[in-house]
């Protein structure tokens, strides 16, 4: 009799044991599915989510979080700046005057004679750049040639002086010069003469000049050209 209660006493404490045993994981999941939940409840939608489908056993998905339009836009990176130091000989205008292209400025004589006669008169002049025998005055010389043609024949003169000019500058812009030279007359005899002049810029490259010349016998000659700059 007493063998049979104890097989009892024992059969009912091991059914007891694993009724325990199977209550206590079941009440840890859900205590621990409490706390999730309860964590969940405090978390973003995103993490709650994640977090639930933890608990409830489901697989975890990957969210892939697309960056809004305004966090995709970026600045363009600004251009270098660029500093060009100019030296000061390269940021003045240099103006090339006329004849700049030869150390010798040449010039173009067309005109006539006047006085006493009525002939053609023309030549060339080439200017001395940087030639100042005289202080303040230019250095040129004249090349002409005064020809006439009649029945009797062609007669020429060629007179060929070393001149000194002033010259003087307006408002304008233009200027007006004089001068005197002396060199050879050629002719039908070569004879030392002279002459004196005076003259005014019309433009850059033109200018107007009347002469006075002294060919060392005869009379005086008046002759009137135009300059042009080559």
């Amino acid at each position: 009799m007493q063998r049979i209660e104890i097989r009892s006493l024992m059969i009912s404490t091991l059914v007891l044991g694993a009724a325990l045993f199977a209550v206590g994981p079941v009440r840890a999941e859900e205590t621990s599915s409490k706390s999730i939940v309860t964590r969940t409840a405090q978390l973003p939608t995103q993490e709650t989510d994640t977090l639930r489908q933890e608990a409830l056993g489901a697989p975890k998905r990957t969210v892939l979080q697309i960056p809004s339009r305004e966090d995709t836009t970026f600045e363009e990176p600004a251009a270098p700046e660029m500093h060009i130091s100019l030296r000061p000989e390269d940021t003045r205008c240099r103006q090339v005057p006329v004849g700049a292209l030869s150390p010798f400025p040449i010039s173009l004589r067309l005109g006539a004679m006047v006085s006493p006669r009525t002939k053609f008169a023309g030549g060339v002049d080439v200017t001395l750049s940087g030639v100042h025998i005289i202080p303040q005055l230019s250095t040129r010389i004249d090349a002409d040639a005064i020809i006439s043609a009649n029945f009797g024949g062609v007669s020429t003169l060629i007179p060929i002086t070393f001149d000194q000019i002033y010259s003087q500058g307006l408002a304008a812009g233009s200027k007006v010069y004089l001068g005197a030279g002396v060199g050879p007359y050629i002719g039908d005899v070569t004879r030392l003469g002279g002459k004196v002049f005076v003259g005014a810029g019309l433009s850059s490259r033109l200018s107007a000049e009347a002469d006075l010349h002294f060919a060392g016998a005869g009379d005086s000659i008046v002759t009137v050209q135009l300059r042009l700059g080559l």
